[in-house]
């Protein structure tokens, strides 16, 4: 792959990232399906730049596509009961 390509894959999975961190802050469900477009996209550019010695990102990233596919159902079927979480500040006492 050129490195324009990659460079414009790189921005679109870190515009993901920012977006996938704004809508977990936020309870959207939209953030899984975002989050797996994200890891995916990161795991083709490791892939493709042959960073095969980043043992740790090869293990992760694969498992962390798998575990966010997992509860989007859990999370529709909660958002449609209204349940809803607050969100809350972390005090400075831990």
């Amino acid at each position: 792959m050129d490195v324009v390509r990659r460079a414009m894959l790189e921005k679109i999975a870190v515009a993901c990232g920012l977006a996938n961190i704004y809508l977990t802050v936020r309870q959207n469900i939209w953030c899984w399906p975002v989050g797996v477009v994200m890891v995916s996209l990161y795991i083709y550019i490791f892939f493709d730049a042959k960073l095969y010695s980043d043992a740790r990102a090869e293990r992760l990233l694969p498992r962390d596509a798998v575990l966010r596919l997992v509860p989007v159902d859990a999370r529709a079927a909660s958002s449609t009961r209204g349940r809803s979480r607050p969100v809350t500040r972390l005090g400075t006492r831990l």
